[in-house]
């Protein structure tokens, strides 16, 4: 009688962890993004978020919402999820 065992395992775990960027540095980001884009294209550029936008969030200007990578998430009770 024969018993072959075999055991494998690997640990593994980032070697850098990547800062996010708050809400309107993302906006301001993004809004380059298409900048550039249209410049190289020869369209006329308009921006994503307009800077009213922008400037509420680096405000804080509506409580309820927060911050994220992806631009400002807002929460209320009617609706679960909110983007704007």
């Amino acid at each position: 009688m024969s018993v072959d065992i075999r055991f494998d395992n690997t640990f593994s775990m980032p070697t850098y962890v990547q800062k996010m960027a708050d809400g309107p540095t993302y906006m301001d980001m993004y809004n380059e993004a298409v900048y550039n884009q249209a410049i190289a294209n020869n369209q006329e550029y308009e921006p994503f978020y307009s800077r009213d936008k922008i400037d509420k969030t680096r405000a804080n200007a509506n409580p309820t919402c927060s911050q994220t990578m992806t631009g400002t998430v807002c929460c209320s009770k009617t609706s679960p999820l909110i983007r704007i």
